[in-house]
């Protein structure tokens, strides 16, 4: 019986060593895709910079800082429309640790492009979702002298829903605004903050 035990116990432990040697395995293999996927965004042509600003919003745990900062370069700089749309959409799935680049984001809607305006948006919502700050600056947005950053501001409070009630205030404002593409975002913005949309 003893022996069966310590036999047991040699396998149960072989197993786990097999286990951690595969987490580090697939650990080493994902910090290697992060870094290859980030020349990529970098220096790749335009469809693999397309690819790797695509690919860079999902499981880069650990390296959250680095890959937040080359999406915001490519955000601003890169000249395909594509890529600064998904860059903007994958620092929205970072969440959290995207939260520095709000004022980028804020700035891009500016953005000759609409893709990359509505990909702002839904990344400034995802973050806003769950830290307040965004919503304050989104906030501050509303008061642009840019048209532009007024409507995207709305749009992304809206998309945050009922947690930015808060500014239904300025809002209801911009109701107003002598933009029609600002009015008609604030209009939509309002009626998802509070719930009108919920039954439809």
């Amino acid at each position: 019986m003893k022996r069966k035990a310590v036999v047991g116990i040699v396998l149960a432990a072989c197993a786990l060593a097999v286990a951690l040697v595969i987490v580090l395995l697939v650990c080493l293999g994902r910090g290697q895709e992060t870094k290859r996927l980030l020349v990529s965004l970098k220096t790749g042509n335009a469809q693999e910079r397309v690819t790797a600003a695509k690919r860079l919003g999902y499981g880069h745990q650990g390296r959250e800082r680095e890959v937040e900062k080359a999406l915001v370069h490519a955000l601003r700089k890169d000249s395909n429309e594509a890529v600064r749309c998904w860059s903007a959409i994958s620092l929205g799935k970072l969440e959290i640790a995207a939260l520095p680049a709000c004022p980028d984001l804020i700035a891009a809607f500016e953005d000759d492009s609409s893709a990359v305006r509505s990909g702002a948006a839904y990344a400034l919502a995802q973050i806003g979702a769950r830290d307040h700050e965004v919503i304050r600056m989104l906030r501050e947005a509303l008061s642009d002298r840019s048209a532009l950053i007024r409507a995207g501001a709305a749009e992304a409070l809206g998309r945050i829903g009922p947690p930015a009630q808060e500014a239904i205030p300025q809002l209801d404002k911009l109701l107003m605004d002598q933009t029609g593409a600002v009015r008609t975002a604030a209009a939509e913005a309002l009626k998802k903050i509070r719930g009108e949309e919920a039954g439809k």
